[in-house]
């Protein structure tokens, strides 16, 4: 058999008798009740004393204050008439398990104040021991019902900021470093199951050690510093760089750090590639300013000796007998060559440097540009007495860019020229090893220091120095060499000792 629930109309119609006997009811004088009335006045709870069937007998001032009924309006009225209409059928069943001896004694409710609205009301009673009345009292929790709406809409909110956001969150323990809870946000980044990722310690996905990171969270727990960049671990093992912003919060007594966590691994390659380029740009500009003051040191030199030697031979033309007029001839001869040599290499390299020259490959036949290369240069050789010999050691025909190749030659050969005394030796060998041809120039003159070697192509740090005969230079040539070595996909090198010569060696791919 079904039971419904008891509603306020059944509570009436079982208690009409008793309403009629309401105005013949005597406050109780037993000793329980003189207890209870001790406190009546001075508690600052709503008190009461009802009837069992739920009549006011006597109420505290308590009431007025709260609800604004004075103490007369609620003798002889229920409980149930001030009761909220929405609340009614939930008190009646409260009452009754009350009634009917049930532990859990107390309820809430809403109750109409005497002006309009209602304030929420938590009711407790017990039952006389006589059985005849309801000793109770009530308390007035709206306060505490509208922070604890407020307190609960205040996490609510945060909840679906931190469950919702787009940025990676986490809430850590400092002390402990363990992480606390994630948003979904964290977890699509990282790649970890949630109950793998909340199991693991802020130093299991950071790359630093355990020590370096209590380090940095003891600096955002003291607040002493926000804001860090930190290298972190995924699931599947990929560092990414990632910027971390932390603040302290406070849950049920105890310090947390609310960390928001950024992905900047595309912006720290960035800045790095910006940071190369930017120290690309700073040596080109100083190697530049170095290049031109050797060129315009280099430069004037021999011009002075061109106009010095020219204005003395047409001072003395009259006076001068032959000999001494082929001398300053050959002196102003061999200036000019060095000149031009230097104004070739300048012009080569500022086209190199504006993408000016293109490498353009082309079968070539690599004996017959080194010979014509030696006979090109036989009045420098031939001016030191020095004695220059080929090897070939078979007939190389490849793919190359013979314009490349012949500066390349032109500037290594008259490199050695410059550096070999009187009466020395250059040779030229070709080998092919590794579907490479070796192109090496050795040379018996002054040599070159170990540590040098290292630097030796390279503009920047090149200190250049005098040749044998005092023969100068700009160490252009040889940093010309090395880029256009490279751009046709070789290598250049130079092995050497102090006083026992060079070997100046680079590579030639036989194929394109």
């Amino acid at each position: 058999m079904n039971s419904r629930k008891p509603s306020y109309e059944d509570l009436l119609l079982e208690n009409e008798n008793l309403k009629k006997q309401l105005y013949s009811i005597k406050e109780p004088q037993d000793s329980f009740y003189k207890d209870y009335m001790l406190f009546f006045d001075i508690v600052p709870d709503l008190l009461f004393i009802a009837s069992i069937d739920g009549y006011f007998i006597k109420t505290n001032k308590v009431w007025t204050n709260v609800l604004g009924y004075g103490i007369d309006e609620l003798i002889s009225h229920d409980i149930y008439e001030i009761v909220h209409p929405d609340d009614l059928d939930e008190t009646v069943i409260a009452v009754r398990e009350q009634l009917s001896g049930y532990e859990n004694t107390s309820f809430i409710n809403r109750c109409n104040c005497k002006t309009g609205g209602y304030k929420t009301l938590e009711w407790h009673g017990i039952i006389s021991p006589d059985g005849k009345y309801i000793f109770g009292s009530a308390r007035d929790i709206s306060n505490k019902i509208k922070t604890d709406d407020a307190l609960l809409e205040s996490e609510n909110r945060y909840k679906n900021i931190f469950n919702n956001n787009k940025a990676v969150m986490f809430i850590v323990d400092p002390i402990t470093g363990e992480i606390i809870d994630m948003n979904k946000s964290a977890m699509d980044f990282y790649g970890y199951p949630k109950s793998v990722l909340s199991s693991l310690k802020i130093s299991d996905i950071n790359i630093l050690s355990h020590e370096e990171v209590e380090y940095e969270m003891e600096k955002a727990l003291l607040e002493q510093k926000h804001y860090f960049q930190f290298k972190h671990r995924l699931y599947n093992g990929e560092i990414r760089d990632v910027r971390v912003y932390s603040a302290k919060v406070k849950f049920n007594k105890k310090d947390y750090l609310h960390s928001i966590v950024h992905d900047i691994t595309e912006q720290s390659v960035a800045e790095l590639s910006l940071k190369e380029k930017n120290e690309q740009i700073k040596q080109h500009i100083e190697t530049k300013e170095k290049l031109f003051s050797v060129i315009a040191h280099d430069l004037r030199s021999p011009f002075n000796y061109i106009l010095g030697l020219s204005q003395i031979m047409l001072d003395n033309l009259k006076i001068y007998d032959y000999r001494k007029h082929n001398e300053y001839i050959g002196i102003i001869n061999t200036s000019a060559k060095n000149t031009l040599n230097l104004l070739d290499n300048l012009l080569n390299w500022t086209r190199s440097q504006t993408g000016r020259i293109m490498y353009n490959p082309q079968l070539i036949n690599l004996s017959e540009i080194i010979n014509g290369e030696m006979l090109s240069l036989d009045s420098l050789v031939n001016k030191k007495f020095i004695i220059f010999n080929y090897y070939q050691s078979e007939k190389l025909e490849l793919f190359s860019d013979k314009d490349m190749l012949l500066i390349v030659l032109r500037n290594l050969v008259t490199n050695s020229i410059k550096y070999t005394n009187r009466g020395g030796r250059i040779n030229v060998s070709t080998e092919i090893k590794n579907d490479f041809v070796i192109v090496k120039i050795s040379d018996n003159g002054v040599g070159i220091a170990p540590e040098k070697c290292i630097t030796l192509f390279d503009l920047s740090v090149n200190e250049t120095t005098k040749g044998t005969e005092n023969e100068k230079g700009s160490g252009l040539g040889l940093s010309l060499c090395k880029e256009f070595v490279e751009k046709f996909g070789g290598e250049i090198w130079v092995e050497s000792e102090e006083g026992k010569g060079c070997d100046f060696m680079f590579t030639i791919p036989l194929k394109n």
